[in-house]
């Protein structure tokens, strides 16, 4: 049996890029057929990017899981 390792750490600014591909993957898929495509196209990566990074600069408390699946 093959033991796995998980990190626990507080995300940071540069997490950001990361945490908006992966925000907005999930949105995507959650919401497709519930909301216009307009407005899943309004909320892009760069724009979901943005929001984090200014989320992340104001010091709220963000836990990114990471780990070998």
């Amino acid at each position: 049996m093959t033991q796995e390792t998980v990190s626990l750490r507080f995300a940071t600014e540069a997490d950001a890029r990361q945490i908006a591909e992966v925000h907005d993957a999930s949105s995507q898929v959650i919401y497709r057929g519930l909301l216009p495509d307009e407005v899943l196209a309004y909320f892009s990566v760069t724009r979901r990017e943005a929001l984090w990074k200014q989320v992340l600069s104001e010091g709220k408390t963000v836990l990114s899981l990471m780990g070998l699946f």
